[in-house]
């Protein structure tokens, strides 16, 4: 005679026997990827880690506002703390600046996105920054009393001097990438 209970239960099948072990295959196949995604990451911190530590101040400054800490320096060394600093770049207009769709804006992005960073890489002084899209704007930025107190970052690319609202000295040339910029002294105005 035979229990009822033992002819119940049908020996376990081959592939009931798999599936926890493939199950397991899986997850540690997940597991694998998504630790060499958060090593990958891990990495590429520690990386710009070490290279943070290890690169100078001029180097970091170059690297992360595209703006030569030599600039910085001068633009410093000549600006007396109430003076006046503008950014010149007569190419695009103000009205175009806030369309990125509209391609004639391009240059007057890149200048207002230049004279946010300059004017926090200069902060506290002077803390008179501002941009010029053309030469009626610079114009309304030259006043008599900023005499020797008024630089101009010029973003023109020809080779004449600086004329707009007065006589200027030039104190420095850059090059930022492929892009040249002149920085101005007001010496005099008409």
């Amino acid at each position: 005679m035979t229990s009822p209970t033992s002819e119940s239960q049908p020996p376990p099948r081959r592939a009931e026997r798999a599936l926890p072990v493939v199950v397991a295959i899986v997850v540690a196949a997940f597991l694998a990827v998504l630790g060499w995604r958060t090593a990958g990451r891990v990495a590429t911190a520690a990386a710009a880690a070490a290279r943070g530590c290890s690169e100078t101040p001029e180097a970091r400054i170059l690297r992360t506002a595209g703006i030569p800490a030599s600039l910085v320096q001068a633009i410093h060394e000549a600006l007396p703390e109430d003076g006046r600093l503008v950014l010149y770049s007569p190419y695009g207009g103000q009205e175009f600046v806030l369309d990125a769709a509209d391609p004639r804006g391009e240059w007057a992005r890149q200048l207002r996105g230049m004279w946010g960073r300059l004017k926090n890489l200069l902060y506290p002084r002077p803390r008179d920054v501002r941009p010029a899209y053309d030469p009626g704007e610079l114009q309304a930025l030259v006043e008599p009393g900023l005499v020797g107190r008024l630089l101009v970052l010029d973003g023109t690319q020809g080779t004449a001097p600086l004329t707009v609202g007065g006589d200027y000295e030039l104190i420095r040339e850059e090059l930022l990438g492929a892009v040249r910029m002149r920085l101005w002294r007001l010496r005099r105005t008409p």
